[in-house]
């Protein structure tokens, strides 16, 4: 959708507002990737597959409450 409103309007009218060319998410961009190792937030990731279910969702929420309860 984007590149049809630019090729519709011109690159530089179409999308005058667009994130990718605002300073201060390229600022943050930089910063992000060029900055050094920061530390982990945690020393463990759960991961669940985008299309779990609600109940799914519900039994890992529940599964990792009871383990950081213990």
């Amino acid at each position: 959708m984007l590149g049809l409103r630019r090729k519709a309007a011109g690159h530089t009218a179409a999308e005058s507002d667009y994130f990718l060319h605002e300073p201060a998410f390229l600022d943050h961009t930089r910063d992000y990737f060029v900055s050094g190792a920061q530390q982990p937030v945690s020393r463990e990731v759960s991961v669940l597959p985008a299309d779990a279910s609600p109940p799914e969702v519900a039994h890992a929420v529940e599964s990792l409450v009871t383990l950081w309860t213990r």
